[in-house]
């Protein structure tokens, strides 16, 4: 099975976010199979963690988040071959406090079908929006799954160069 094209990838990250954000999770898993038919052969949630395997991984991810209400945005999105970069701003609220926790996540699809996933972020240095909001060691260890949504820029390869365009997402 061929490596999904740019477009393709584009398309199933900007799924990603949207059904994320309605919380319509079995539209969110759906989505990532058909995008990667294959399997998921790693998810490192953070990069530094074990990584797990198997579209099961995201169903659990997506359970055990405390960021099911948190509004996410899609900063900016690069597309280049067979894979996808995003930097995710992560809104939300922790103990009724806003909270903002930035990620940088990498989609790689295999000739396979498979998807890998690794995703970077920091607690510790996740900025908070407003007096009075939530600290970083509020989340108990536990931080926001990480997905995308919004508005952001996106920028998708063709042939042997990245092209950049901004569009609402």
């Amino acid at each position: 099975m061929p490596t999904p094209s740019s477009e393709a990838i584009r398309r199933a990250l900007e799924g990603h976010v949207e059904l994320w954000n309605a919380g319509d999770k079995e539209g969110w898993l759906q989505n990532w199979r058909t995008a990667a038919p294959g399997e998921l052969t790693s998810f490192e949630d953070p990069v530094g963690t074990p990584p797990k395997r198997g579209w099961e991984t995201l169903s659990v991810a997506w359970d055990e988040s405390p960021a099911a209400d948190w509004t996410l945005h899609l900063e900016k999105l690069i597309v280049c071959g067979n894979q996808a970069a995003a930097f995710i701003r992560n809104e939300g609220k922790v103990q009724g406090k806003p909270t903002v926790v930035e990620s940088i996540e990498i989609y790689s699809f295999g000739e396979d079908g498979s998807l890998a996933v690794k995703t970077y972020w920091d607690i510790p240095r996740a900025r908070n929006t407003a007096p009075g909001s939530a600290r970083p060691d509020d989340l108990n260890g536990r931080v926001p799954h990480t997905a995308m949504a919004g508005r952001g820029s996106i920028i998708v390869r063709s042939g042997t160069r990245c092209h950049s365009s901004t569009r609402r997402l």
